[in-house]
């Protein structure tokens, strides 16, 4: 009754005021407790059934006074049941005059520990697959985009954030998080104008301290952004644990920063993007291999400062790249250089997770996918999009079609100081390094896209051994580079385990002076590289392994050496050798130096055949120099030596067909002079030589390990001259030699199962003139291409094949020395032991050489044969059916009438036969009967013959053969004033001729 009345008491005024206080109040409560809750529940159940997954709200409060909502403690659950998306409060302030400003205007809009948290399932599947599909499935209609509403937020905050990653398809679960995340935006406006609007501030703390700051106005119709982002102290460590199933190195530790002031405008026509004052740093990095003790790579820093990037200009400029204190290791192995691999992406091991999800291993998502492939999309779902696909539009205008102009890059300094990089080869047997170390280089005006040379200048040490230094200028488009190199004295000895790689060979000593040119050049037709080098090896001392000296030099200088890769061409000025040494020694055991020093290796794979190179030079000199051999390996050690060794070698063109020339001279053991000279071609496809050696008063007693060995006696004294004339044609050797041996005498016998079988002595003897002197020519050829078969080795074989021949058949050797027939027999006339003008001649020609040779004596044996025998039996008969002399020959006496009787009558008296019936009658006829005598005589003849042979004893034979000897050792002595004590008659012929119807000769040694 009282609100009643007082109702009816108030005014209109008031009345009206009431109302809309109680509909206010009305409004307020139904939107606190009864909107909240449905809106809570409507959105949990909403989301739950789109997303498929557990959501929770703690509270939902819709002020209806404020137009403001909070929610808090949302969590939309994985289906693991770890949280994918929560926060722990989203505050809302929804301005109501935005109905007169005709945009969505919030007051404040801020979220408070935001958390999410991103799960990798499979090698391609996420935990958030699902709801793109089902976005994909029901989201796109094809409808045209609308432009962005206007909408404008006076504060936008988001502190404390939690973002993390999770990748549960790997055998261990990783996991990158990045939290304490904190985002600010100061009036922003989706279309705002005003300069001082949009201003916003994203402040992010990573792990390990890392931050990142970015600071700045965004305009978003039309997009426009300035401001400055910076990154500092950002561990790299925890990348690359997470991706550490996927890197092939460790990094223990590293720092990057990051700094730019950047402008992003799209409201031009082109977009624009534009970075100034921006600042890359690396620092204190570190990477290394799980399997490796030392560290890869170390960096103090890296700095990359000055950047500035202009889309419109088409321009990127860095002031200065700056690397400080690098020390980096490459690790030769069998497989290759491991720096080539180290950075690429490794397989992925996901073999556990499949096991556990049952998914089947697919591509990684971090490599580059089939073009047009959708990561996200299985092979078996059909695409939801339309085929928009149209054929290409040909008649697009002609300047559309032009390629876009290119980017230019500049960079204004590249620094590189204090850096190490030290090789290691672990192909060796024993692992072995080199460093490169105080690495300093300095580049100046790097250009990219535009015309403008660089500058080069830098240093560094190889370890110890010395200093290089290097200047240079190029461009990089077109690449072109003119590259000097110099150094001075630098030590070899760091290539030791290299050269011991190759052969068991200790380098004692050596260094190395060069200046070197190099210039490179990027044409159409391609890269011409050609290398120039001026230098020189100084104190060079190799040994065998062991401490056996092998080979020193005191310089080889090179002058004017212009290499041509791209042409194959080596050209040089002139290469000269000083002071050179070299030891060749055959030890006790038979081997040689290439037998000790060489390591075998395996046949390299057969490759493609590739053109020679051109190798030409001026003129190649050796001066000062010795070449010392020695073989232990016989009974007595043998040495030779050549010394004093120079040699020049003209005009060499390996492509020419004009032979080079060769002039070579040397002292052998010192006193002995040696000379070569001629000429030599040494293209591979077609060698020739033509070369004159000659050697003077050689002492052939250092010759006795030799001889003693295959001769089998030592040399008592001789010395040894020859001229020998080499020629060869591709692999074919010509020789001749003209060899005198002065005084040549063998001393005592050597007992030696390889020595000749046969009496060299004597026929070194043979071969000695009366002034003790041997001349002798032999000739020789062979085919080098034999292995087996070599240059000295051919002449020593003709040489040993003439001594052996002197030695056995010592008469064929003189007649050749002499230019006549061989003198082993002097033939008598059958039956004779009378000496004939022929036998005479015989005879002048055998006191000639027994006088030219003193130490021989000659032997004569007697000899007789069957047609001695024939003779003798024909004289006897001859003495009894013969009257008239001398004996014309059977057919001559068969003519006449006498002799045919009295050979008849002879017949019949001895065999006591009738001669008629030898015969058998012919026709009666003058001729028939003149042809049947002679018939009868000449088989009554051949009869009587036969028997006289067998009347002929081998005594009176003997006798015979004893009286030609007689004969011969007296006309010899008598006639040509042969000394009788160098004559001897041997009463038997030899045994091991065949006999002659005349005298054997032989020789033997007084």
């Amino acid at each position: 009754m009282q609100f009643r009345e007082r109702w009816q008491a108030w005014s209109r005024r008031q009345k009206l005021l009431s109302v809309a206080a109680l509909v206010y109040a009305a409004y307020a409560v139904i939107g606190l407790l009864v909107v909240s809750p449905l809106i809570q529940e409507r959105l949990v159940r909403e989301l739950a059934a789109a997303t498929g997954r557990e959501v929770s709200l703690g509270d939902f409060v819709f002020n209806p006074v404020g137009l403001a909502v909070t929610a808090t403690d949302f969590r939309l659950l994985d289906e693991d049941g770890t949280e994918f998306i929560a926060f722990d409060e989203l505050y809302v302030d929804f301005e109501l005059s935005s109905l007169l400003r005709w945009s969505w205007y919030f007051d404040v809009i801020e979220l408070q520990r935001p958390r999410v948290q991103v799960t990798q399932t499979g090698a391609r599947s996420f935990n958030f697959d699902d709801l793109l599909r089902s976005e994909a499935e029901t989201g796109n209609d094809g409808a045209a985009a609308t432009s962005i509403p206007p909408v404008s937020i006076g504060e936008l905050q988001l502190t404390d954030g939690d973002f993390r990653i999770r990748d549960k398809s790997r055998a261990q679960v990783q996991e990158l998080v990045l939290d304490d995340l904190n985002f600010e935006i100061l009036d922003f406006s989706t279309h705002s104008d005003g300069d001082d609007s949009n201003q916003y501030a994203l402040a992010i703390a990573g792990p390990d301290g890392g931050r990142l700051d970015w600071s700045g106005r965004l305009n978003l119709d039309p997009l426009v952004m300035d401001g400055r982002l910076s990154l500092t102290g950002v561990a790299l460590s925890p990348f690359a644990e997470f991706y550490q199933d996927r890197l092939r190195f460790r990094l223990p530790s590293g720092e990057l920063d990051i700094a730019t002031r950047y402008r992003i405008d799209l409201s031009q026509q082109q977009p624009v993007v534009q970075t100034s004052e921006g600042v890359v740093t690396f620092s204190e990095v570190l990477i290394n291999q799980p399997d490796q003790d030392d560290d890869t790579l170390s960096l103090a820093q890296l700095k990359l400062s000055g950047i500035a990037v202009d889309s419109a200009s088409q321009s990127v400029s860095a002031q200065a790249l700056e690397i400080e204190t690098l020390e980096l290791l490459a690790r030769l192995t069998p497989e290759g250089l491991d720096l080539a691999s180290l950075f690429l992406l490794a397989e992925r091991d996901t073999s556990d997770a499949a096991e556990d999800t049952g998914e089947q291993s697919e591509a990684d998502p971090l490599l580059p996918q089939e073009e047009g492939a959708d990561p996200l999309a299985s092979s078996d779902t059909p695409s939801s999009e339309p085929d928009n696909t149209t054929p290409a539009d040909t008649s697009r205008p002609a300047d559309l079609a032009r390629p876009a102009p290119a980017w230019r890059a500049r960079l204004d300094r590249l620094n590189l100081a204090d850096t190490t990089v030290t090789l290691r080869d672990e192909t060796l047997a024993g692992a072995a390094s080199v460093a490169v170390t105080n690495i300093a280089v300095d580049i100046n005006d790097l250009l990219w896209g535009e015309q403008g040379a660089f500058n080069l200048q830098g240093s560094l040490e190889v370890e110890d051994a010395g200093v290089m230094t290097l200047t240079g200028t190029g461009t990089l488009d077109p690449l072109a580079l003119d590259l000097s190199l110099s150094t001075e004295a630098l030590s070899l000895l760091p290539v030791e385990p290299w050269l011991q790689s190759q052969a068991r060979l200790d380098l004692v000593s050596g260094s190395a002076s060069l200046a070197l040119g190099m210039k490179i050049d990027q044409q159409d037709a391609g890269t011409s590289v050609r290398v120039g080098v001026d230098g020189s090896l100084d104190n060079l001392e190799l040994n065998e392994q062991g401490g056996l000296p092998l080979l020193a030099l005191q310089s080889l200088s090179v002058d004017g050496l212009e290499a041509d890769i791209g042409q194959q061409q080596l050209v040089a000025q002139s290469v000269s050798v000083s002071g050179m040494r070299v030891v060749s020694l055959v030890d006790e055991q038979g081997r040689h130096t290439g037998d000790r020093v060489t390591i075998p290796v395996a046949a390299p794979a057969a490759v493609g055949e590739t053109p020679p190179w051109l190798i030409r030079v001026g003129v190649v000199r050796l001066a000062d120099s010795e070449v010392q051999f020695t073989d232990r390996s016989m009974a007595a050690p043998f040495s030779i030596g050549l010394y004093r060794l120079a040699a020049e070698l003209n005009d060499l063109d390996t492509g020419s067909a004009a032979p080079s020339k060769l002039a070579l001279t040397a002292d052998v053991d010192r006193y002995a002079p040696l000379s070569v000279a001629g000429e030599l071609k040494l293209a591979a496809a077609d060698p020739f030589g033509d070369l004159g050696i000659d050697l003077k008063n050689y002492e052939m007693t250092t010759l006795t390990p030799y001889t003693g060995r295959y001769i089998g006696y030592t040399v008592s004294s001789g010395q040894l001259d020859f001229n020998t004339r080499l020629t060869l044609k591709g692999t074919l050797l010509d020789s001749m030699t003209r060899l005198r041996a002065d005084n040549f005498y063998l001393g005592e016998r050597v007992d030696s199962d390889e020595a000749i079988k046969a009496p060299i002595k004597l026929g070194l003897a043979v071969l000695r003139n009366k002034s003790g002197e041997i001349t002798l020519p032999v000739k020789a050829s062979g085919d080098l291409s034999d292995p087996s078969v070599s240059v000295s080795g051919i002449i020593l074989k003709a040489l040993g094949n003439v001594l052996v021949k002197a030695a056995t058949s010592p008469f064929s050797v003189l007649a050749g020395l002499a230019g006549g027939e061989s003198l082993e027999n002097l033939a008598f006339e059958p039956g004779s032991a009378r000496v004939n003008t022929s036998l005479r001649e015989d005879m002048t020609t055998l006191a000639g050489l027994l006088a030219d040779r003193p130490a021989l004596d000659l032997v004569l044996a007697g000899s007789w044969s069957e047609a001695d025998r024939e003779a003798l039996a024909q004289a006897d008969l001859l003495e009894r059916v013969w009257r008239s002399s001398p004996w014309p020959g059977l057919a001559e006496a068969l003519a006449d009438d006498s002799f045919r009787s009295r050979v008849r009558r002879e017949f019949s008296r001895q065999t006591g036969e009738d001669a008629e019936q030898l015969v058998a009658p012919v026709a009666d006829t003058d001729a028939g009967r003149e042809q049947r005598e002679r018939d009868i005589a000449e088989r009554a003849w051949t009869r009587l013959l036969n028997s006289a042979l067998d009347q002929v004893p081998d005594a009176r034979l003997a006798a015979l053969a004893a009286e030609r000897a007689s004969n011969v050792k007296a006309a010899l002595v008598q006639e040509f004033a042969v000394e009788a004590g160098r004559v001897f008659l041997q009463a038997e012929s030899l045994a091991d001729r065949e006999p002659v119807a005349g005298v054997q000769l032989s020789l033997d040694l007084r």
